[in-house]
């Protein structure tokens, strides 16, 4: 549970640092 957690975060980690970087560009 606590893994599906972690993964879950990681994937909304990265899709904000891809939006935040296509705002960037």
């Amino acid at each position: 549970m606590l893994i599906k957690i972690v993964l879950v975060a990681l994937v909304l980690y990265m899709i904000v640092n891809l939006f935040m970087a296509m705002r960037i560009m």
